[in-house]
């Protein structure tokens, strides 16, 4: 069963998956950036991604390409 919450909840959901297509760079979709925010991210070694087929695996190799320099990519995360 779904509760009265569920529809606050996927709201505040896609409002944050906004203020995160806001944050990546142009000609980066959501998902070369969140792709590229891990790699660049301190506390990870490695990043797994899972694809479908060739033309994924372009994509989201293109992600390391938005890597930022890591003392930018702290500042802007705290």
């Amino acid at each position: 069963l779904r509760s009265a919450d569920t529809a606050s909840s996927v709201q505040d959901l896609l409002a944050r998956v906004d203020e995160a297509r806001q944050e990546a760079p142009a000609g980066a979709d959501l998902a070369q950036w969140a792709i590229a925010w891990a790699l660049a991210h301190p506390a990870l070694s490695c990043v797994v991604v899972g694809t479908k087929n060739p033309e994924q695996i372009r994509h989201s190799a293109c992600a390391s390409a938005l890597i930022a320099e890591p003392a930018a990519h702290r500042a802007a995360n705290g």
